[in-house]
C-alpha cells in the first residue's frame, strides 16, 4: 500500500497491480475488448479427439548447431571467434585475458580482439610447452 507521499517501487509486490503486462489507457483497453476477434479459431472448436495423433507446429524455428566458419585472417577476431578457434568456453577465454596468459588486443579499453596469427602461435607455443613439461618430468 502506498501512502500520499510515498513511492511506489516496481519491485514492491504490495498491493500493487501486476506489472508484468503493459498497461493500456482506458479507451484502448474497452475498444478491444469491443472488437470481434479478427481471425476465426483454427480446426474444430472441441479440439482434436484423445486418441488422435498431434499435428506437428506449423514452421518451427531450429537453432543450427554447425560451427560458424571464422572470419578470414586478415580481420580481427572478437571473443567468440577466438574460443572457437581455441575450442574453449568464452568464459574461459576471458580468465586468460584478465590474467595475462592471451595475446590480445583492446579497443577503447573494453572491447576485446584478437590477431589471429598472435592466436596461433600463442596455441603453438603452450603445445611446444606442454609437450617439453612432459618429456623433462617423465624422465
Amino acid at each position: 500500500m502506498v501512502l500520499p507521499g510515498q513511492t511506489a517501487f516496481s519491485w514492491s509486490t504490495a498491493g500493487a497491480e501486476r506489472r508484468d503486462v503493459p498497461r493500456q489507457p482506458v479507451a484502448a483497453r474497452s475498444a478491444l475488448a469491443a472488437e470481434p476477434p479478427s481471425e476465426p479459431p483454427r480446426g474444430d472448436p472441441q479440439g482434436p479427439p484423445p486418441h488422435a495423433p498431434s499435428s506437428p507446429p506449423d514452421a518451427v524455428a531450429v537453432r543450427s548447431l554447425a560451427p560458424v566458419a571464422l572470419p578470414p585472417e586478415t580481420e580481427l577476431w572478437d571473443i567468440t571467434h577466438a574460443a572457437q578457434f581455441l575450442k574453449m568456453s568464452t568464459s574461459w577465454v576471458y580468465k586468460r585475458v584478465e590474467r595475462g596468459d592471451l595475446p590480445c588486443k583492446r579497443i577503447h579499453g573494453w572491447a576485446l580482439r584478437f590477431v589471429p596469427a598472435h592466436l596461433r602461435a600463442w596455441a603453438e607455443e603452450q603445445g611446444s610447452r606442454r609437450r617439453t613439461r612432459r618429456t623433462t618430468t617423465e624422465r
